[in-house]
């Protein structure tokens, strides 16, 4: 009796560490759309200071976040007035700082897809971290606007990030943890100024999902 008490312990001690592999294995997708009015910015700022703050715990920056677009149903109402447009959502990935755009056949060359308004395509997203076979990730975006500071030797910029983000159950899509948090500061160059905020943001949520 002691002898099969003693196997059913290894196997549930083995089933355990199994499963914990399992787990931490799947980890946690970071998927973070950081833009400065508007346009896209240089890296992954806020992933990799949130990442760096957490430590190893199965937190993966995705470089990849899949983002859409409406603003294409505006633009081709205005260009084809008095006709009858068929239009879809516009669909991209935002990789290392620039926005991959799909190949689309448009009714005109002229559509700009720079001047869209993006944002975090969730269903996309959700398809990826399944895909990726992630138990959980974190999806938000980072907006950053832009007001002239006071006049001196140099232009001064004043800069304001406002931070959204969710850790969500990638098989229940419900959240967890949210953070949401504005930060302000100025300096000469604004997208230098973005960066430090957005980096600091990455601090402070790892510190509030601690």
């Amino acid at each position: 009796m002691k002898s099969l008490c003693t196997w059913r312990s290894i196997l549930f001690a083995v089933l355990v560490l199994a499963l914990g592999a399992g787990w931490a294995q799947a980890g946690t997708g970071v998927y973070i759309y950081e833009h400065l009015e508007g346009q896209t910015v240089p890296g992954s700022t806020f992933c990799h200071a949130f990442s760096s703050a957490v430590g190893s715990r199965g937190y993966t920056c995705v470089d990849r976040v899949p983002l859409e677009s409406n603003e294409n149903v505006r633009i081709l109402s205005e260009m084809t007035e008095g006709r009858t447009v068929v239009v879809t959502t516009l669909r991209a990935a935002w990789m290392g700082g620039q926005i991959v755009y799909p190949a689309v056949e448009m009714p005109a060359d002229e559509i700009k897809f720079i001047d869209l308004s993006w944002h975090v395509d969730s269903d996309a997203v959700i398809e990826a971290a399944t895909a990726a076979g992630q138990a959980e990730y974190i999806v938000g975006s980072i907006s950053g606007q832009v007001t002239e500071g006071q006049w001196s030797d140099r232009q001064t910029y004043r800069v304001t990030a406002i931070c959204n983000v969710q850790k969500i159950f990638t098989k229940f899509g419900t959240a967890v943890w949210t953070f949401q948090k504005t930060k302000t500061g100025s300096g000469f160059d604004p997208v230098v100024v973005y960066a430090k905020l957005v980096a600091e943001l990455g601090a402070e949520a790892a510190a509030s999902i601690e």
